[in-house]
C-alpha cells in the first residue's frame, strides 16, 4: 500500500500516519506492506515520529513500523499524479501531496486507488474492508457486495453458469433476469489462474490506471537509503 500525505507536522496527517502504524499488525496479517509519501525530508520524518507516536500513545523512540518516501523533489508525486493544484506549501509555494492511495498487488499492478482531499482523513477501517474484498475475489469467481465485511455472504461472478454455483440463493427481481445471486462465504466459486490483460496507460491528470503495471521510480526512506521501487516491493515480500 504506497500513500502520500501532504506534510508532515500537521494534524490530519499526524493522525492517519499515526492509524497506520497502530494497525500494522492488522496490515500484515493480510500480508500488505505500508509505504508512505510526502515532500517532506527525512531528517523532518525522523523528527516527526515521535510527534505520531505520543499522539497514540506508543511508546516513544522507536522507529515507525514502516517507511516513509522523502519525495522533495516532488519527482514521484508528480509521476503518479499525486499533488493537489488546492493545497500549497506556505514554504516553497509548491502543490503538496493529496491523500492518495494505492494497492499494489503482487504482480506490480494498481488493484485499487483513492484520493482524498488534504483536509480529509482516510479512513483506514475501509481500505481493511477493500483488501478483504480483493483477497476474497482473488482465490474466488465472487465479487462482495455493498458494505460487505468477512463472513457475509458474496455474490457469484455474473459470467457464471447457474451450474457453477450449486447453493446460491435467488432474489427475484421485476425485470425477470437471473442475476441475484448470493453464497455463503463459506462456499466460493473456485477461480481458475488467468494471465494478467494488458492494460493502455491513460493520459488523465490521475496517471494510474486500475490494472496498469506500477511504475518504477527513485526512492529515499529513513534508514533505506536510495533504490527501486519494484526492488523494494520484492524486498519487502512474504515479511
Amino acid at each position: 500500500m504506497l500513500f502520500s500525505h501532504p506534510k508532515d507536522f500537521t494534524p490530519v496527517c499526524t493522525t492517519e500516519i499515526g492509524t497506520c502504524h497502530v494497525l500494522l499488525r492488522d496490515f500484515q496479517k493480510r500480508k500488505v506492506q505500508l509505504i508512505g509519501l510526502s515532500c517532506d525530508s527525512v531528517e523532518q520524518h525522523k523528527a516527526w515520529y515521535q510527534d505520531v507516536l505520543s499522539v497514540k500513545n506508543v511508546e516513544l523512540y522507536k522507529d515507525m513500523g514502516f517507511p516513509l518516501i522523502a519525495d522533495e523533489t516532488r519527482e514521484i508525486a508528480e509521476l503518479l499524479g499525486m499533488l493537489d493544484p488546492l493545497e500549497i506549501c506556505d514554504d516553497d509555494k509548491l502543490s503538496m501531496p493529496a491523500r492518495a492511495l494505492f494497492l499494489i498487488g503482487p504482480e506490480k499492478r494498481c488493484r485499487y486507488s483513492i484520493l482524498y482531499p488534504a483536509t480529509t482523513g482516510r479512513n483506514f477501517a475501509e481500505i481493511l474492508r477493500v483488501i478483504d474484498s480483493l483477497i476474497v475475489s482473488n482465490i474466488s469467481e465472487v465479487g462482495t457486495p455493498a458494505n460487505w465485511h468477512p463472513g457475509d455472504d458474496v455474490m457469484p461472478a455474473m459470467h457464471l453458469a447457474e451450474a457453477e454455483h450449486k447453493g446460491a440463493q435467488e432474489k427475484s427481481v421485476p425485470s425477470g433476469r437471473r442475476y441475484m445471486r448470493h453464497l455463503p462465504m463459506a462456499m466460493p466459486v473456485a477461480k481458475p489462474v488467468k494471465p494478467s490483460p494488458h492494460v493502455t496507460p491513460v493520459t488523465s491528470d490521475f496517471k494510474i490506471q486500475l490494472g496498469a503495471v506500477f511504475p518504477d521510480f527513485d526512492w529515499c526512506a529513513t534508514k533505506q537509503g536510495i533504490n527501486r521501487f519494484h526492488k523494494l516491493l520484492e524486498r519487502l515480500k512474504g515479511r
